[in-house]
């Protein structure tokens, strides 16, 4: 995330979720698990055409039944074009929230057009970009359709991290608001006149909390 609290949703405790890699003409399986309280889900493969897994290929209620809170599915379907692609949910809003995640298909350096672009190709040289706000997306939508609400994004991450610099500016802000109006309320010392003149100064203490922000990868 990028330091602002809000509620995601995961695939392995990760954000992104695991990277796929495999070679072109492998046979992928992967088991979903809908650990989801109340929603159904599904993955759609970017990037793969399906032929001959028309089923696999993750669109509810068009390709296949959603998976039902609480049960799994078995993708099982061959990676059949090379390239960077990614998976994600295809089922509501939950691909902006955090389902999804990078998927490789490499094939031999001697039939790489690019191959003699680069020396290597390594799986931390992967960088995923998505756009981020800070309320769940089925609240965005909800505003922006049946309302006056908005739906560009606030923020952007790079492989789920980034750091939302109106949030310190407005912290800054705040706490030197704070400041100005702490010394604007400080009472005048307050001066008794008996036979002898007396000054007797009120002290007042001040507490200053400052809220650090971090970057959170959720």
């Amino acid at each position: 995330g990028d330091g602002i609290e809000r509620s995601v949703m995961v695939v392995n405790r990760m954000m992104p979720g695991p990277s796929i890699e495999v070679c072109e003409g492998d046979m992928i399986v992967a088991d979903v698990h809908n650990h989801l309280l109340g929603d159904s889900t599904t993955i759609h493969w970017h990037g793969m055409h399906q032929r001959n897994y028309p089923y696999m290929d993750g669109v509810p209620h068009i390709s296949q039944c959603p998976i039902s809170p609480h049960s799994t599915f078995r993708y099982r379907f061959r990676a059949d074009n090379a390239g960077t692609h990614f998976w994600h949910s295809h089922t509501g809003m939950q691909r902006g929230d955090g389902v999804f995640g990078a998927l490789i298909v490499r094939r031999p350096r001697a039939m790489e057009a690019h191959a003699h672009l680069y020396d290597f190709d390594l799986s931390e040289h992967q960088m995923i970009l998505q756009d981020w706000v800070h309320t769940p997306g089925v609240s965005i939508f909800a505003s922006h359709h049946h309302s006056r609400g908005d739906n560009k994004p606030v923020n952007l991450l790079v492989n789920g991290r980034g750091r939302f610099y109106y949030a310190i500016w407005d912290q800054a802000k705040k706490e030197a608001r704070s400041g100005a109006s702490d010394k604007s309320v400080t009472p005048k010392p307050a001066t008794t006149t008996t036979t002898t003149s007396t000054t007797t100064p009120n002290t007042k203490s001040k507490a200053t909390t400052k809220t650090l922000i971090n970057d959170v990868a959720t």
